[in-house]
């Protein structure tokens, strides 16, 4: 039997196919708040002596493509870089010991210098309680090696370190905020889920967070912040310091946006211009003296890109293989959920444990009553 199809078709709609799953996939984080790479990256390094070892980036990167993630190893290792630099991570979940990079843009040492480990903060959400959690298991990649569709979250880190993801017709954003107010909320939540919630992002780099509708921004699928860079007078020898930025934003991006407007002339009250940025931000703008320097940085905020920027909020979280719009308190309800199943899990974990224990107690105490032992060893 034939049938008639334009092939232009099928090829759009097995295309739209695979970007769904690829979106599930890749883009929207779980409610654990991980995106499937960094899952099997996270797994892979506790399963080498519990991931509170530093190993070469390398040997990690290379271990996670071969069984779990067959992709390049820069993806991977990029990742990894990512999740311990603290100018992205409220609190990292990975520790490197080496070069990681810097805020001012520098990228991190090759994977055969560097060395990591999960940090405190990792394991102690991931895989404190991995031995009593009930995680379901799929096959990975290479056949042999079983890996997590989840893992058992502690705390709802989702929202304390945030996610940001583009794909195909789909964006995931979800602010970063801060440990304590998030944790101050979810137990507000669990008592009673029908609480307001409202919380304020928190970027890892120390900049200011431009006064917005907070409610809102909580209890909305979309909605829009912004964020500003800090900065401090020296009102005698008349020179701004630039000393946070921004999240998402590099240090040398700005320098060199400045020095642009600056040959240009768009910039002709600045004289020099000084970068010290390293583990921290330090960009110094020296003056003409007859200069306002109020007014020079309401005008480099507006002109400047990066020292002033705006985040979306589209909160796209992937659960059971499905994604779901979800607002930032919907977020840390079904968060909430999660937990207690995992919770329940644990406790019937420890009462079978005990259960098993007091029964075989109770045998040895029986068999050493009297010839029960010879009587049992008859029967």
């Amino acid at each position: 039997k034939f049938i008639e199809k334009n092939i232009g078709e099928l090829c759009q709609s097995f295309d739209l196919i695979r970007g769904k799953t690829v979106n599930i996939r890749r883009i929207s984080p779980g409610i654990d708040s991980l995106k499937i790479v960094a899952r099997r990256l996270l797994y892979m390094m506790f399963l080498s002596d519990r991931g509170k070892k530093y190993r070469k980036v390398a040997a990690i990167t290379g271990e996670c493509i071969a069984k779990l993630h067959h992709h390049s190893q820069m993806s991977v290792k990029d990742t990894l870089v990512n999740l311990a630099q603290w100018w992205n991570n409220n609190l990292p979940l990975i520790d490197i010991s080496g070069n990681l990079g810097s805020i001012a843009g520098d990228p991190a040492g090759a994977d055969r210098y560097i060395k990591a480990k999960l940090s405190d903060y990792a394991y102690d959400c991931f895989f404190s309680e991995w031995r009593e959690s009930s995680v379901d298991m799929i096959m990975g990649a290479d056949g042999e090696t079983m890996e997590p569709m989840y893992l058992p979250s502690k705390y709802p880190n989702v929202l304390i370190n945030g996610s940001l993801g583009i794909g195909y017709g789909l964006a995931s954003n979800l602010p970063p905020f801060n440990f304590k107010e998030v944790i101050s909320m979810t137990i507000s939540l669990m008592h009673n889920e029908h609480n307001k919630v409202t919380l304020i992002p928190d970027s890892p780099t120390g900049c200011d967070i431009i006064e917005t509708n907070f409610n809102e921004l909580c209890n909305q699928t979309n909605y829009r912040y912004a964020m500003r860079a800090k900065y401090k007078f020296d009102l005698d020898k008349n020179i701004v310091t630039i000393t946070n930025i921004p999240f998402i934003t590099t240090s040398n991006d700005i320098r060199i946006k400045i020095a642009e407007l600056k040959e240009s002339g768009k910039l002709p009250e600045l004289t020099s211009m000084e970068d010290y940025s390293g583990k921290e931000v330090d960009i110094r703008l020296k003056l003409k003296n007859d200069v306002n320097p109020y007014k020079f940085m309401k005008k480099i905020l507006k002109i400047v890109p990066g020292l002033e920027k705006s985040y979306p909020v589209n909160v796209n979280i992937s659960i059971d293989y499905q994604t779901y719009d979800m607002t930032i308190k919907s977020v840390l309800v079904a968060w909430i959920r999660f937990r207690r199943d995992q919770k329940r899990v644990m406790i019937n974990h420890r009462r079978t444990a005990i259960f098993a224990e007091q029964r075989t107690n109770d045998v040895k105490i029986f068999l050493m009553k009297g010839d029960n032992l010879n009587k049992t060893i008859s029967i």
